[in-house]
């Protein structure tokens, strides 16, 4: 494994350290899990335990993991050589479209089919957030946080001096 041309060393510096695509679809695959467990965790606790409607303990578990992954996204899936700052306009379209979607979308499917099976809403609510990940995914990757490669060190000495 020492050698740096192994196999496992170029799938390692491509896929999980490296900000291409690959990388970002790989943290992007390991955060569904995640993202689906609390999405649904916060939904059945504020559901049933708090007893709010479907509409309003999506509402607040959709929130939740927005914001969660919002701290994900910018800080581990999708690095990106510009600051937050000059993503913030276009991450705040992606993310309302795509909140928006999700939430409509769940919200149909709980009056359509999910009455009361909490198999049927958690079918539901996977199925929205699926549907709407991949949207979600390119807006992220091509739009809000563009891969832009970092400058090389002769353009950085250069433009240090001028």
């Amino acid at each position: 494994m020492n050698n740096p041309d192994s196999l496992f060393a170029r799938v390692y510096k491509t896929v999980v350290i490296g900000p291409s695509i690959y990388s970002r679809i790989f943290y992007f695959i390991l955060g569904a899990p995640l993202s689906m467990g609390i999405n649904l965790g916060i939904f059945f606790l504020v559901n049933n335990k708090l007893g709010y409607s479907k509409d309003a303990a999506y509402f607040v578990s959709l929130t939740t993991v927005t914001i969660v992954f919002s701290l994900w996204n910018y800080f581990i899936n999708f690095r990106s050589a510009r600051n937050y700052a000059d993503c913030l306009p276009r991450y705040i379209a992606a993310l309302g479209c795509c909140y928006a979607i999700n939430y409509l979308l769940a919200r149909t499917g709980f009056k359509q089919i999910a009455h009361d099976s909490k198999l049927l809403q958690a079918a539901v609510i996977v199925t929205s957030t699926f549907l709407v990940s991949g949207v979600k995914f390119l807006l992220y990757h091509y739009w809000v946080y563009p891969h832009t490669p970092e400058p090389k060190e002769s353009e950085t000495v250069a433009a240090r001096q001028n």
